[in-house]
């Protein structure tokens, strides 16, 4: 008997600075996490978004909005352990999350209804935040109903106990109901808000997601949250957070890429140790944290691909380079 031949190893193509077309998934050899050609779908789809905003760096209606203190200081990645308060520091700046309390209908008891984290509440503050600088109102229509909604968010229509109907609900009501602090202490001042993202909220979510409602859901802002939106808000590609929705880190330090190039001037080193403060407190060690930002700030370019930014011992190097939303399509 003849022995087996050998499998022939195909090597990757070089990307260079972009590629006309994607490569094909027979011509691609899968070299890890980190890849740039992990065959994994979300991987290829990050790839095929960021050459599509390469060619059009911004397509219409893919200008949206965060704002300056949910990039200081961002919502758990994970569910916190302890599900009534959560806090995040970022050198003077405080973030506190305390969760809101109901009265069970069923049982009658007293339950929390927890901490928003992970993608689904980070994908609603980017709607609402973009709604508020587009119609300079605090009163942000969420649709006639749930299944355009979850459309807007990038969400798919699926029911069940892991569907993203359910984790949408749970969030949401998670998001518009948890009590904020944003807190500012050092030797010579201090500042603190006590607000919340919601002064009102009315969502009628019918059983069937795709019936139209008699009533339209909806959310009023709270107004110092508001305020602080339209006072200070970060321009972010749409087209960017679709291709990297799946990961809340991907998301997170996304938005704080794109808020720290368009005020820099020349290039900065930023530690590991710092900018796990800005956006990974849920890691027990800077050495797993600095592991996990290396594999999703890998993601992070392959969308982004005019980023001018590179590992180095014990950090990052960010250059000077084109926002991600380019700046004569904000001032022209």
């Amino acid at each position: 008997m003849s022995a087996p031949k050998r499998k022939q190893t195909i090597k990757p193509k070089l990307i260079g600075k972009i590629q006309d077309q994607l490569p094909k998934k027979s011509d691609v050899r899968i070299m890890g996490r980190t890849s740039l050609f992990d065959c994994r779908p979300t991987d290829m789809a990050r790839l095929h978004a960021g050459i599509q905003l390469a060619k059009d760096p911004l397509g219409q209606e893919q200008l949206g909005y965060s704002t300056r203190t949910l990039v200081q200081a961002n919502l758990p990645h994970s569910r916190p352990k302890n599900p009534e308060i959560w806090e995040r520091r970022n050198g003077d700046f405080a973030l506190t999350i305390q969760s809101d309390a109901y009265i069970d209908p069923k049982t009658g008891r007293r339950e929390l209804v927890g901490i928003p984290y992970g993608t689904v509440p980070r994908l609603v503050l980017f709607y609402l935040c973009s709604e508020a600088v587009r119609t300079k109102s605090r009163e942000i229509s969420l649709g006639d109903n749930l299944s355009d909604f979850l459309h807007e968010l990038g969400m798919k229509n699926t029911g069940g106990k892991k569907g993203d109907i359910t984790r949408f609900k749970q969030q949401m009501k998670k998001l518009v109901t948890a009590k904020i602090k944003f807190q500012y202490d050092t030797d010579n001042a201090e500042g603190a808000i006590n607000a919340s993202i919601a002064k009102r909220h009315f969502f009628f979510w019918d059983k069937n997601p795709n019936q139209t409602s008699l009533f339209q859901s909806q959310i009023l802002l709270d107004a110092d949250f508001y305020e602080e939106i339209v006072a200070n808000p970060v321009p972010i590609h749409l087209g960017a957070v679709q291709a990297l929705k799946s990961s809340s880190f991907g998301l997170d330090l996304y938005t704080w890429l794109t808020y720290r190039v368009s005020r820099l001037n020349k290039p900065a080193v930023i530690k590991w140790s710092d900018l796990q403060y800005q956006i990974g407190s849920d890691y027990a060690s800077t050495k797993d944290f600095a592991k996990r930002a290396r594999e999703v700030l890998t993601q992070v370019k392959t969308v982004w691909q005019g980023l001018e930014c590179e590992t180095v011992r014990g950090g990052i190097r960010l250059k000077p380079c084109e926002p991600s939303v380019p700046r004569k399509r904000l001032t022209g």
